[in-house]
């Protein structure tokens, strides 16, 4: 491959810092990687950033995980001209990183599809960006937590009825942080970040289900809300994390909250309501 087809030039690469003889050896491995594939894989500045800045990242400010970053530049990357993208589907930046902070590294799910297709989640720009964190909680208290019972059944049906499989389904809202990190203020003070809406939130098994699908299904579920007096909630699908550990580690992790045995056992292996049990019940 020439190298005439890697679509950054020297001085580019020396300001993402890519170059530089203290660069970790994942800028590197990267960095060669795109050289070498660059029709096959896209080569992006962001993900030399990320690789880049890796090592000079202080533990207080979050960034992009080292899978999340590999994951930019690696399969999830390939050029759009290899496959046909559904308009329904997320970017590869917001399918990775979309869920960056409810979990432990290498456990973050995947985003499918989001009913919101209008709020941006665009990748940060410059050196030191930083990916968005966020938290998980509970919505009890929301519109939707209030016919949560309601309408549940009607759901699985229509989840079931499009889907061969899936591993559950919830509802809950999502905190992004602030640029301070995760401040939990009682007396309503936040730390600049914003509670989202409202979520129904579908679980399926890795690679099962495409954004069509997942979009068919969640009009469904939107008019099924709307008819019983939802109409700010959103229905995203997540590809479910395979791990031994998922259960324990993305609960205790996301939510800062130990778990007991008898906690476990209240578990519904069904894949219906297992996650609402340890959802945190007050917002911030």
């Amino acid at each position: 491959m020439s190298q005439m087809d890697f679509p950054y030039s020297q001085e580019q690469l020396r300001n993402i810092g890519v170059l530089a003889e203290d660069a970790p050896e994942l800028a590197k491995s990267a960095l060669n990687f795109m050289q070498t594939c660059p029709d096959l894989i896209e080569p992006r500045a962001f993900a030399l950033q990320c690789a880049a800045m890796k090592a000079f990242s202080p533990p207080a400010s979050p960034t992009l995980s080292e899978l999340s970053v590999v994951t930019s530049f690696s399969a999830l990357s390939v050029s759009s001209e290899a496959t046909v993208v559904s308009k329904y589907a997320p970017s590869n930046y917001k399918r990775v990183c979309y869920y960056n902070g409810i979990a432990g590294e290498g456990e973050c799910p995947e985003l499918v599809y989001s009913s919101d297709l209008t709020t941006p989640f665009d990748e940060p720009k410059g050196r030191f960006a930083k990916a968005v964190v966020k938290s998980i909680y509970g919505a009890d208290d929301t519109p939707l937590g209030k016919v949560w019972s309601t309408v549940l059944e009607t759901i699985r049906t229509i989840v079931k009825a499009a889907v061969d499989n899936y591993s559950s389904i919830e509802a809950c809202c999502f905190y992004t942080h602030g640029p301070n990190g995760f401040v939990h203020n009682p007396d309503g003070v936040t730390d600049g970040g914003s509670l989202g809406p409202a979520v129904v939130w579908v679980g399926v098994p890795p690679g099962s289900t495409s954004a069509d699908t997942a979009h068919n299904a969640s009009q469904l579920i939107l008019e099924l809300l709307y008819k019983n007096g939802v109409e700010d909630a959103v229905v995203e699908w997540r590809d479910t994390v395979v791990s031994k550990l998922t259960v324990s580690h993305f609960l205790t992790h996301s939510l800062s909250i130990p778990l007991t045995t008898e906690g476990l056992e209240s578990y519904d292996a069904s894949g219906v309501g297992g996650l609402s049990a340890f959802l945190v019940d007050s917002l911030p």
